[in-house]
């Protein structure tokens, strides 16, 4: 997931999508706490919440770059 979140900056970045680049930064950003807490404070999170986290974060990335322009309001 981490990968198509960097793909969804790139996107942003090719095609002049401010918001893409945006919430796909501050994603995959979000998606690398779990693994530095373990390293800096060695606290060890449960592998599914870190799941959870990238799982949240892509959903949120994906609907905002894309699948909400689609929704006719």
């Amino acid at each position: 997931m981490q990968v198509l979140l960097v793909t969804i900056v790139g996107y942003g970045v090719l095609f002049g999508q401010p918001k893409a680049i945006t919430n796909g930064g501050i994603g995959l950003f979000v998606t690398f706490i779990p693994a530095l807490l373990e390293r800096n404070y060695n606290i060890p999170p449960n592998p599914w919440l870190g799941v959870w986290i990238t799982s949240a974060v892509f959903l949120h990335t994906l609907g905002s770059a894309w699948f909400y322009a689609l929704i006719p309001w």
